[in-house]
Formats: C-alpha cells, sequence, structure tokens
C-alpha cells in the first residue's frame, strides 16, 4: 500500500470549520495535559483527530441530551405558567396588580366583571377612579402601607360603578417581590349581600328599638285607658245608681198618685172629675212607662240587660198583646187584627217578657201614629238555608208614614218622625231603640219600611227555637188544658228534696191540695239515706238540681246506681232553662226537668204521666181545683208582683202567699249586704247561692223583676265578674220597694 502524506487540514476545511477544529483541539489538549499546545490543529495526527471527533460527537450528544432536558422543564415551565394564568384569570374574587401610585398593570376577568369593563380598558388606568370620594383616602393610606412594609391589609371599600348600583368590596393587599419596580397584589371580594345584612340587622336594631319604646308607649295608654275605663265604668255605676235611685224616687210619688186616683175613681164623680181622674192615671202610666224605657236604655248601653232562655206559649203571649192592645185601638177607633198561621204545637225557647215589650211597642207606636184604618199583626215562619228556622214578626199600620230621609235613623235613641208630632202625641222616641237592642240580643234583626202618608210596616226576625220532643221527656197535655182533680194525688208519698225552706212550704202545701204526703229532704244526702231505708214508700221524687252538700245530678245517678230505684220517677227542679242544663238532668237519669217557679197543674200532668204501672194510687176523683181567674181576682194587688202568676203558682192560696211574702221580707232586707259580705271575702260560691235561692223565692211569688236581676247577677257571679255593685244597689232598692209596698198585707 502506498504512502501518502498525511493531509493538511488547513487545505480540505473551509477558514471557518478549520478555525473550529483549531479551537475544540486546543480545548481538548487543554482539558488532557492541562496546558495549551504549541503547534495548531494541523500538526494533529488523523489518530489524535478521530478521537477527538469521537469525544466531540460525545460531547455533542451531552448537549443534546441537556437540550432536551431544558425544553422538557421549558414546557412544564410553560405548562404550569398557563394554568396560573388560567387560575388568575378564571378566578372567582377579582385580581388585580397594581403599580404604587395605584395603577391597574395586571386584571383578571373577575375584575373586569366588576368594574364593568373590558380587561384591556382597565390596564394603565387608577383603580381609585371606581371607588367613592368618601373611601379614597382609606384607599390611599393603604396602599401606602404596603409599600412601607406591612404585608397584608385589609379595607372595606365602596366602589361606584356607571350604569349600575354601587357595591361594596373587601380588599386585601400583599406587595409582590420588587424586580425592577414595586407592584402590589390586590384581591377584591363582593360583600354587598353581607352590607345589606347588616344594614338590615342595623334597621332591625333601631326597629326593636322602636318597638320597645311603642311597647312602653303601648303600655303607658293601656294603663291611661284602664284608669279612663275605670273612671268610665264608675260613671256608670254612679249613672246606674242614680237612675235606681230616680226611679225609687219618683215612683214612690207616683204609686201614690195612681193609688188616690183609683181612689177617685171609685167614688161619686161628676162628668168633668171622672175625665180629670183618667188623665191623672194616664199621665201616671206614660211616666212610668218613660222610666222604664231609661232604666232600659241604661242597662243595654251599659251592657247588664240580660235575655232568658225559658219555654213559653207564644199564643198566651199573643192574647195578653191582642187584649191590652186592642183595647188601645178600639179607644181610637182603630182595629188590631191578628194574621197568624197555625204555629206548631207546644212551647218555644225565648225571652217571652221581652219579646212582649217589642211587640208592645212596636204595636203602641203604630196605634199612637194611626188616625184611621187600623193595625196588623203578621207572624210568618221561615226556613232558613243553614240555621234553624225563625218567626218573621211585621207590625204593619195606615198611619203617617215615615220620610226617607228619617226612617234611615229612626232606631237611634230619642229620634221620632216629626218633632211636631211629638209634642201632639207624647213619647220619648226610645221605644224603637230599645227594640233594636232588644232583637239583636235576642239573635234577631230589625227593620222598617215605608211611604208618607201611606203606612209603615215594622219587622223583625227571631230565632225562636221550638222545645223537641226528647227521648227522656215524653209530650205532656199543656198544663192550661189539663183538667186537675182536688185529689189527684190521693194516695201518693212524695219525696221532695230542696235546700230553700220557702220552695219546701210551696211545694208541700201544693201537693197537699191535691191529695199527696210529702216527706221533706234538705240535700241529696238526706234523700238517698230517707229511699235508702224506705225504698218502697215513695211513687216519686222531686229533685232540685242546684243543692249544696249534694246537688240533684249526682243524687240522681246515685240512687240508680246503688240503690237501683231505675223505675223511681224523679222529677228535676231547676232554676236553668238552657238546653244543655236540662240535657245533663236528663242524662243523670232524671224523668223530665221542671222550671221554677213551679205551678200545680204542671207538677200534677208530670207526675201522672210517669206514674209507675201497677201503683196502688187512688183515681182521681171528680171535684176540681177553683179556676185561676177567680183567684186572681181575690189575690192581692202589690206593686212588682205579677198576682196573676203568683195565684197560678200558688192555687189561689192567699195565707201561703202571706207566708212567703214575710219571709222574702226578713230574708230580703239584709240580703244584699250578705251577698257584700260574700263577695268581699272570696266566697263567690255562697254569694251565689244566696241569690239562686232568691230567684227562686221571687219566682214563686211572682216578684219577676227580682227574679230577673237576681237570676242575672248569679250568671254574672259565676262568670267571675267583678263590678256588680250598680246592679246589687238596684236589687237592694226592689227589694226595699217590695217590702214597702207589702207592708200593709203582712199586718192585715
Amino acid at each position: 500500500m502506498s504512502q501518502h502524506p498525511p493531509p493538511n487540514f488547513q487545505d480540505i476545511l473551509s477558514p471557518d470549520g478549520f478555525y473550529v477544529l483549531r479551537r475544540a483541539a486546543e480545548a481538548l489538549y487543554e482539558q488532557r495535559r492541562g496546558h495549551r499546545p504549541k503547534n495548531t490543529a494541523a500538526d494533529l495526527s488523523i489518530h489524535d483527530l478521530e478521537s477527538l471527533i469521537e469525544e466531540l460527537r460525545l460531547h455533542q450528544i451531552e448537549l443534546e441530551l441537556q437540550n432536551e432536558s431544558l425544553r422538557a422543564t421549558r414546557n412544564l415551565l410553560e405548562q404550569s405558567l398557563q394554568r396560573y394564568e388560567d387560575l388568575y384569570q378564571e378566578a372567582p374574587v377579582a385580581l388585580l396588580t397594581l403599580s404604587e401610585d395605584g395603577t391597574i398593570r395586571e386584571a383578571n376577568q373577575s375584575a373586569a366583571t366588576l368594574l364593568d369593563e373590558p380587561r384591556s380598558a382597565l390596564i394603565g388606568r387608577r383603580l381609585g377612579l371606581w371607588i367613592s370620594e368618601d373611601r379614597r383616602p382609606a384607599f390611599n393610606t393603604l396602599l401606602a402601607d404596603v409599600l412601607s412594609g406591612e404585608c397584608r391589609r385589609r379595607l372595606e371599600l365602596r366602589l361606584v360603578i356607571q350604569h349600575r348600583p354601587a357595591c361594596w368590596v373587601l380588599a386585601e393587599t400583599t406587595l409582590v417581590k420588587p424586580t425592577v419596580a414595586r407592584e402590589i397584589r390586590l384581591a377584591l371580594t363582593d360583600i354587598s349581600e353581607r352590607k345589606a345584612l347588616e344594614e338590615r340587622l342595623r334597621l332591625g336594631e333601631a326597629l326593636w328599638d322602636s318597638e320597645e319604646r311603642l311597647c312602653t308607649l303601648n303600655a303607658e295608654l293601656e294603663a291611661r285607658g284602664a284608669v279612663r275605663i275605670a273612671e268610665v265604668n264608675a260613671a256608670n255605676a254612679a249613672k246606674s245608681h242614680l237612675l235606681a235611685h230616680m226611679s225609687h224616687e219618683i215612683r214612690t210619688p207616683l204609686n201614690v198618685i195612681t193609688g188616690l186616683a183609683e181612689l177617685l175613681e171609685q167614688g161619686e164623680l161628676n162628668a168633668q172629675q171622672q175625665h180629670q181622674v183618667r188623665r191623672i192615671q194616664e199621665a201616671g202610666e206614660s211616666l212610668l212607662g218613660i222610666l222604664d224605657d231609661i232604666l232600659d236604655l241604661s242597662r243595654i248601653e251599659a251592657g247588664k240587660l240580660g235575655i232568658a232562655r225559658q219555654p213559653f206559649e207564644l199564643h198566651k203571649l199573643l192574647a195578653r198583646i191582642e187584649s191590652f192592645q186592642g183595647r188601645c185601638a178600639r179607644t181610637k177607633g182603630l182595629s188590631l187584627d191578628l194574621d197568624i198561621p197555625p204555629l206548631p204545637a207546644g212551647a218555644f225557647l225565648g225571652d217571652p217578657l221581652r219579646l212582649e215589650q217589642v211587640l208592645n211597642n212596636l204595636i203602641g207606636n203604630a196605634i199612637k201614629f194611626t188616625n184611621t184604618g187600623g193595625i196588623t199583626l203578621r207572624i210568618q215562619v221561615r226556613e232558613a238555608e243553614t240555621d234553624a228556622p225563625y218567626l218573621h214578626f211585621e207590625v204593619e199600620d195606615t198611619g203617617i208614614g215615615i220620610e226617607p230621609q228619617i226612617l234611615e235613623d229612626l232606631f237611634q235613641p230619642f229620634v221620632q218622625a216629626d218633632a211636631n208630632l211629638t209634642r201632639n202625641r207624647g213619647g220619648t222616641g226610645l221605644g224603637l231603640a230599645i227594640s233594636k237592642h232588644l232583637v239583636e240580643l235576642m239573635g234577631g234583626k230589625i227593620g222598617a219600611v215605608s211611604q208618607p202618608g201611606r203606612g209603615s210596616t215594622f219587622w223583625f226576625d227571631l230565632p225562636l227555637e221550638h222545645m223537641e220532643r226528647r227521648r227522656h221527656n215524653r209530650t205532656l197535655p199543656p198544663p192550661s188544658t189539663v183538667k186537675i182533680a182536688a185529689s189527684a194525688l190521693s194516695g201518693w208519698h212524695v219525696l221532695v228534696v230542696d235546700d230553700s225552706p220557702m220552695n219546701q212550704e210551696v211545694i208541700e202545701q201544693t201537693l197537699g191540695l191535691a191529695g199527696a204526703a210529702v216527706t221533706l229532704a234538705d240535700d241529696g244526702v238526706q234523700a238517698l239515706q230517707r229511699l235508702r231505708s224506705d225504698p218502697g214508700v215513695y211513687q216519686a221524687v222531686l229533685m232540685d238540681v242546684q243543692m249544696p252538700v249534694m246537688d240533684g245530678l249526682t243524687a240522681t245517678r246515685r240512687i240508680r246506681e246503688e240503690l237501683g230505684l231505675h223505675d223511681l220517677p224523679i222529677i228535676g227542679l231547676s232554676a236553668g232553662v238552657l238546653l244543655h242544663e236540662r240535657q245533663a238532668a236528663l242524662d243523670a237519669g232524671m224523668n223530665a226537668v221542671l222550671n221554677k217557679p213551679i205551678r200545680l197543674k204542671q207538677i200534677i200532668a208530670t207526675l201522672l204521666h210517669w206514674s209507675t204501672a201497677g201503683t196502688d194510687v187512688t183515681p182521681p176523683a171528680t171535684g176540681s181545683i177553683a179556676p185561676t181567674d177567680a183567684w186572681t181576682e181575690t189575690f192581692p194587688v202589690i206593686p212588682g208582683i205579677d198576682r196573676q202568676q203568683a195565684a197560678e203558682i200558688l192555687c189561689g192560696n192567699q195565707t201561703m202567699f202571706r207566708n212567703l211574702l214575710g219571709l222574702l221580707a226578713v230574708d230580703g232586707r239584709n240580703l244584699v249586704g250578705r251577698v257584700h259580705q260574700d263577695l268581699a271575702r272570696g266566697q263567690r260560691q255562697e254569694a251565689a247561692a244566696r241569690l239562686h235561692n232568691l230567684k227562686s223565692h221571687a219566682g214563686s211569688l211572682g216578684a219577676l223583676a227580682i227574679q230577673d236581676l237576681a237570676k242575672r247577677l248569679e250568671e254574672a257571679i259565676d262568670r267571675g265578674e267583678k263590678d256588680l255593685d250598680a246592679d246589687l244597689d238596684g236589687l237592694n232598692q226592689q227589694l226595699r220597694d217590695l217590702i214597702e209596698a207589702s207592708a200593709h198585707w203582712l199586718k192585715s
């Protein structure tokens, strides 16, 4: 093989390539030998160059690996930067980078949304442009504090943004590590809802303070109102006391006047004198009517006029009205017609006294303001869609009629159709106002229609419930239609259980008139003792419902359950007239319930109806008791006593009447004082019991006003009412009036 001379690298390489080769060789020799070679790359051997090239290739590979690692690191850094940028832009909190003077250098999308500007429009603008003027000084202080070295600061700012409501943000700042210039990183969190809630809480606290002040004012007003109410109640009590006293003071001389007029009328008088006496009597009756109206209106306004609920026979009530008002109408040459369809047989439940008062007021007015023609009273039974049937009453006249403008206010106190007619025909204008109140108290409504010159029609509706036929209380013949024999109960032995000596005497003598023997018991315990010792002696028991020690309901249950006397008739005697009270008595085992005051016919009819089969009782004799009309004619006339009722209850027994009247006179003098003492000691049951007995006694004597007032007072005490002085004073006055009026009869 031929030998060739070594190539000259300077000849085969370009200048640049040769320079690179030379520099690489020098570096290699410097690395290997620690010093720079003297010769150049041209002096290197092929072997050296090959070694050098190999090393360069390895170094190149190493460099490429390092470059690859750097590229991977760069990619990771770019990805991390992108994630940071994404987080920065998508953060729900507004993020801004500010210069030292507050100029925005960077802002994310949340900041752009918050400030309602594009991101590009934010860069280079000062954030203070969006901060309210009152918060800018605090913001500038915040920037200064952060730049001075405080790492973190927080501040609430109010931002004013065009075309949007102002909002509140919480600004949190931190200083960015200084590079060329210092920067401040700022995070803004919208706290508008929190600030609104704080404002509502602040307003709530203010409202709470206002409510406390209002409560204080209300308490003060209530205290003043209580004082005022007390003053009004005191004034009403004083008025009631004054009216009661005035009534007594006026009634006393009026009684003298009317009494003397009656005596004069019995004497020998010429025509002129008889006319004058009649005028005196008419004036006295008119004044008494005015007194009654004023007292009724006063009780209505004070809410102390009670409405009774008791059985009554409507046809009897209408007969009384026709008798009295018919006579008044005929005196003026008028007619009074009753247009009444067939009504259900038996009794209705309601207040007969107040119903009669309303009808008398309306018919009396019709007679007063009618000159020719007549008056018609109509009654209709009407069905309601939801409620029980009711009775519709109409009083139609052919009188002067009423103008429409007056008709609207006609039921107000002291209003009449014509002031001139008032002077000519008399009256106070209270009758219609009282009638309206009474009808409404009874659960009804009242009205009127009229045409001037053609007459008027006054009407009212009342929910008068008809007495139900009960399983335990079978239909009895009306007492007025039963013919009672003088010895109808001959052979009977009746146990009478009542805590009132007066009631015992009345019932004992009443049953004695019918031939019955009577044994008395003061309470349920004594009744049980007598029936336990002699169970077969008695044909019936008359049992008072309300008694001390043991009441009638408890005693009846024990008679049925403990003694096993299921067939023994037990007739309840009660002053209560409500349906639930009667039903409670029937549920306890009583066969029937009679309302006090008890009438002889009613007792006998009930006892005969419930007599047990097979009882050895003598049949009724044929001799009958004297008619009620005959009893009434011979009974004493005493103001405050319905002598017809007293005569019917006591069967015309005047001796019994005087005895009972004497007992009432003795008990009644100090009764109201004892009631006051009971109430002062807190013994309300004792006070109610006294009034309960008085109610029963007064009913037996026909003292209806005293009976009604005692009943209302008893109910008021049971309800826990406190203000009873006016009614108690009125009751005391009525008792004094009755005792005074009865003095002559008690002495005779």
